[in-house]
């Protein structure tokens, strides 16, 4: 059995991707390794729901307030 999400899932970019994290965090040189901060915010793993529901919000808010200020 087949589902939707398994024929829109695209394998071979996330395996590319998993692998472009894999080399980054095993840098040789410290410096060139990620902070978690970085990795985190890096568009290479995905965006956190949370924060997309958070950003969601505050559109909703400022887009609310330029119509308030306008009145």
């Amino acid at each position: 059995k087949v589902s939707a999400l398994s024929s829109s899932f695209d394998v071979t970019r996330v395996l590319t991707t998993i692998w472009k994290v894999i080399q980054w965090l095993l840098q040789h040189d410290p410096t060139r390794r990620p902070t978690a901060i970085q990795l985190a915010q890096s568009p290479l793993l995905p965006a956190r729901v949370e924060d997309e529901y958070f950003k969601a919000a505050l559109n909703v808010m400022s887009e609310h307030r330029i119509i308030t200020c306008r009145v």
